[in-house]
């Protein structure tokens, strides 16, 4: 409900019957806000600053529906360093700036899809090593190098890129919540059971292993092929 508020306005308390905050929770707290920054900066940005190795730390877990984007103002030690980001078919590209006295060197390791391959990465139209690692859901191809100039295009050339997105659509505030109300995960025979706590905002989705389906109502015989796939029981 973030985007819902007043800027700086974070919910505590949520009620679970309808798409809006308890009337006696309080709108103001750091650990609150804390819930929202930090897993953007941690998880979805990676962001890492270490100011007496002069090091940035940058992975971002990117959308696959996002385009653009850019993160100002990371200061490490006395540098201040700008990253700005734009993904084309083929092509990922950092643009990162530098202002500011000191060394600074940063480590970026963008997450791509298991099916992506990297064919070659290139610092200021300059060949850059790169190493690549695999986790169970993606893969990180990490780099490092000093931030020497007040400009570095860093550009990363792939092949059969693959990317899944999912956009909600916030409902009115009021609304009634709807969908699973519990979540639980368990695998049997390669096949996920899953019951999932659905605010009023997600919506009823059967997820298979190459895509997802919308279905409604959902039940235990779900119409899907594939090997892997999310069962309501």
């Amino acid at each position: 409900m973030v985007l819902d508020g007043s800027l700086g306005h974070v919910t505590e308390v949520l009620s679970g019957d309808y798409y809006q905050p308890l009337s006696t929770n309080s709108p103001h707290q750091i650990w609150s806000a804390a819930m929202v920054v930090s897993p953007i900066l941690r998880g979805l940005l990676g962001i890492d600053t270490d100011a007496q190795t002069h090091s940035l730390r940058f992975a971002p877990h990117v959308p696959a529906e996002w385009r653009s984007f850019s993160v100002d103002n990371l200061r490490v030690g006395t540098a201040v360093v700008s990253v700005s980001y734009r993904k084309t078919p083929g092509w990922v590209t950092f643009e990162v700036k530098r202002t500011g006295a000191g060394d600074c060197v940063l480590e970026l390791s963008p997450a791509l899809s298991l099916r992506s391959s990297v064919t070659s990465v290139d610092l200021n139209r300059h060949a850059l090593p790169f190493q690549i690692g695999q986790t169970g859901s993606d893969q990180h191809v990490t780099m490092r190098f000093p931030v020497a100039e007040a400009t570095s295009t860093i550009r990363i050339h792939l092949k059969n890129d693959f990317g899944l997105g999912f956009s909600s659509v916030l409902p009115p505030l009021g609304s009634s919540s709807q969908g699973l109300p519990f979540f639980r995960s368990r695998g049997i025979r390669r096949t996920r059971s899953c019951q999932s706590p659905s605010p009023a905002w997600l919506g009823r989705v059967t997820v298979c292993r190459f895509g997802i389906r919308r279905r409604s109502p959902l039940c235990a015989e779900a119409n899907c092929t594939t090997e892997s796939r999310i069962r309501v029981i």
